[in-house]
């Protein structure tokens, strides 16, 4: 895949090829992690779209139909009863229940559209004292209750009520019956994710009028082809909006995420991020990148090393890591547990570049890095001894070259970007590594392919080191 760029925060006119390892360096503030937030956020989209896309009907159904109810005049009037439908149609009665008592909760697809065809067809027909009969009828509620509620907000015009109602209903039938839906609802989550991860700042802070746009193509057609006029202004072009080939994206930029696995991530949802009310996407079906690894790495462990293939593919890979974390992870009453030949230590009290493997490795694991998996990595060396990261190096090659897993990758590390580039030449995806330097000229950086120069981003980061030995040789050189 290649990904272009475009006034896209910092990053101008830029073009990445992800393929096999991708790995982009540059100083501080030059764009690198915008690369992976992008990748991230399409990726994540687009991947079990169907899936979410039918859950984010429901979703949007349910909030239609609270909305419904309260125009009703029913708000704060809730039944017990657990509603279970044994057919496709739903007596008047059934209708005013299953909203009472919110049994559409517990609804399928398929069953809460049959309810809301029959909730528009009785609100067409609807007259007050059909209403009122119908919640008098609820066993749960008394006429003094109903007519204090009620009576009130819909004494005098309850035409006008029920047409509100009934506008909101059929209104949502025809969105989600739209053939069009799927296809805005993709828009829609694109650009949501993009929106979440950046905090609503795609564009430039410091260029208002700049147009942020962002390309993600294959060999056969382009995926995506996207302009942002505003962070709700955007223009896709001819998209076609198929990335199936990967079912996720996995984000690390945090290794101490293995300390919050029990709070599950309090705060889920960006503080300034907002939804639409008439969009189909929800804010509670996006999400960030350390929810989601969170969520992976507390699922349980798979039993795909049943597979032949796979061993043979993970073998290598494991004998690494296990050299490293030979350890497994343990869920218990009294916390989370790193546990070695029966001693358990703290998932928090583990060393910090340990965890950096330890997320790997259950990662791997719970099955969720293989062939359809895009794996980001920002800065993985921070917590790195420079022994453990020609370690991490070889690794993420071997997963890359055996595995098939596509990785993007930034770091400040010569000796991580050397390493990487050692470990990829001796294998067979050499001619799928890809080495970038993002450069910052003024506002603006650029991010170039020095593939055949890997000596400009080494030199770049040998630098301060070449000038720090500089200095103490000078110091030397006084106290002589």
């Amino acid at each position: 895949m290649k990904l272009y760029l475009d006034k896209v925060g910092i990053i101008s006119n830029s073009n990445v090829v992800i393929s096999g390892l991708t790995v982009v360096t540059g100083k501080n503030s030059s764009g690198k992690t915008t690369v992976g937030r992008v990748l991230y956020s399409i990726v994540s989209a687009t991947s079990s779209s169907e899936e979410a896309f039918e859950r984010s009907k429901i979703n949007y159904i349910v909030g239609r139909l609270e909305n419904i109810k309260s125009t009703l005049g029913l708000r704060g009037i809730h039944i017990r009863s657990k509603y279970v439908r044994e057919d496709a149609d739903f007596s008047d009665d059934e209708i005013i229940t299953v909203l009472l008592s919110r049994s559409y909760n517990r609804f399928d697809l398929d069953e809460i559209l049959a309810y809301l065809d029959s909730l528009s067809l009785f609100l067409k027909k609807a007259t007050k004292d059909m209403f009122l009969e119908s919640l008098f009828s609820q066993n749960n509620l008394g006429q003094r209750r109903v007519s204090s509620l009620v009576l009130p907000g819909i004494k005098d015009n309850f035409d006008s009520v029920r047409e509100e109602a009934l506008l909101i209903c059929d209104k949502t039938i025809d969105l989600v019956n739209d053939e069009s839906a799927f296809n805005i609802f993709l828009k829609d989550r694109i650009k949501a994710y993009l929106n979440y991860e950046f905090n609503n700042q795609v564009k430039p802070i410091k260029a208002h009028r700049a147009i942020p746009k962002i390309k993600l193509s294959d060999d056969k057609n382009v995926i995506l082809d996207m302009r942002m006029a505003s962070k709700d202004d955007v223009d896709f072009g001819k998209s076609s909006l198929d990335s199936s080939q990967y079912d996720r994206c996995i984000f690390i930029d945090d290794p101490y995420v293995l300390d919050s696995l029990d709070y599950a991530e309090n705060s889920r949802y960006p503080m300034y991020y907002s939804s639409r009310s008439d969009s189909l996407v929800s804010i509670r079906d996006i999400d960030s990148h350390s929810y989601r690894l969170s969520n992976l790495l507390l699922q349980s462990e798979c039993n795909f090393f049943e597979n032949v293939e796979t061993q043979i593919a993970l073998r290598r890979v494991f004998e690494k890591v296990n050299e490293i974390v030979p350890g497994e992870f343990q869920i218990s009453e009294d916390g989370l547990f790193y546990v070695d030949d029966g001693a358990r230590l703290s998932i928090k009290n583990l060393a910090t570049g340990s965890k950096t493997f330890f997320i790997i490795k259950k990662l791997l694991l719970n099955g969720y890095i293989d062939e359809k998996t895009i794996l980001v990595l920002d800065e993985p060396e921070s917590h790195l001894h420079p022994e453990w990261i020609n370690r991490f190096a070889e690794i993420l090659v071997l997963l890359a070259s055996d595995v098939k897993v596509k990785i993007l990758l930034t770091t400040h590390s010569p000796n991580l970007m050397l390493a990487l580039k050692y470990y990829s030449q001796k294998s067979e995806i050499a001619h799928n590594a890809h080495f970038y330097l993002a450069e910052r000229k003024d506002y603006y950086s650029t991010i170039k392919c020095i593939d055949n120069n890997i000596g400009e981003g080494y030199s770049h980061l040998s630098l301060p080191l070449i000038e720090m030995n500089l200095m103490m040789n000078a110091l030397d050189e006084e106290r002589t």
